[in-house]
């Protein structure tokens, strides 16, 4: 869990979800507190998000242009993956209606 931990130094932010066994038996001593303590010590800021819908909220409300997102995960994390991409395009259009508006609105 050390190397897995450390793995995320120099990170800005983490959003992280619980964990949980994904199909195996847990493994002792291996959990969502103990991950986010080792994590803290290796990124500016861990936050704990613990439904995982709402992790791609969170991010979509942190990410600024030139960032890079990782999503990692078991299970159905890919479908907030997917949810975020969309999010973060429909985000993007918006702003480049405003921005044609915008155009639109000046003189020639």
């Amino acid at each position: 869990m050390d190397d897995f931990a450390s793995s995320f130094e120099g990170a800005d932010v983490l959003v992280c979800t619980d964990i949980y066994p994904a199909g195996e038996q847990p493994i002792e001593g291996v959990t969502t507190e103990a991950l986010l303590k080792k994590m803290n010590k290796s990124a500016a800021d861990v936050r704990h998000v613990r439904d995982v819908k709402a992790a791609s909220q969170s991010a979509l409300a942190i990410v600024r242009p030139g960032d890079v997102v990782l999503t990692l995960g078991a299970g159905n994390i890919y479908t907030q993956a997917r949810n975020f991409c969309m999010n973060l395009q429909e985000r993007a259009d918006k702003s480049m209606i405003a921005v044609f508006e915008d155009l639109g609105d000046r003189p020639s």
